[in-house]
C-alpha cells in the first residue's frame, strides 16, 4: 500500500544506515510512540514501559494513571481520568522524573522494563 517514493526512500535509509535491517514511517508522533513500544516489547521480551514527558494519548502511556491519578501530574497531565483503559495495563507504565538517574536506575532495578520512553527536551 505504500507509495513507490517511500520504499525507495526506506531502502536508501537502510543503504546509509549499516545497523538498520528496515524502516517504518508513522503518520504521526503519537503513532511512532506505539509502534516504538510494541517493537521495543518485542525485541525485549519484557512488559513494563519506564516513560519520562508527555507522550500522547494510546493506552500504553495513559495505564500510568491507572491506581493512581497523580502518576502523569509531572508529564503534562495532571489527575486525568484513564477511562477507556484496560485494567490489564496497571503496573505496565512506570514514570521517572527527567533527569533522575535514580528514579530509572530504580525502575530497572525492579525489573522487567523492556522499554525506556523519553520526551525530547530542549
Amino acid at each position: 500500500m505504500n507509495c513507490p517514493e517511500e520504499v525507495y526512500l526506506a531502502e536508501k535509509l537502510v543503504e546509509i544506515h549499516p545497523w538498520a535491517e528496515m524502516a517504518r514511517f508513522a503518520r504521526a508522533g503519537g503513532e511512532a510512540d506505539a509502534i516504538a513500544v510494541r517493537i521495543a516489547r518485542a525485541a525485549s521480551g519484557k512488559d513494563k514501559v519506564a516513560i519520562c514527558g508527555y507522550h500522547g494519548w494510546h493506552d500504553w502511556y495513559l495505564a500510568a494513571n491507572l491506581g493512581d491519578a497523580k502518576n502523569l501530574a509531572g508529564h503534562l497531565l495532571p489527575g486525568l481520568e484513564p477511562n477507556g483503559v484496560p485494567q490489564e495495563l496497571r503496573g505496565s507504565v512506570l514514570p521517572f522524573n527527567y533527569n533522575r538517574i535514580d528514579e530509572l536506575e530504580a525502575l530497572v532495578a525492579a525489573g522487567n522494563v523492556g522499554v525506556i520512553m523519553m520526551e525530547g527536551l530542549a
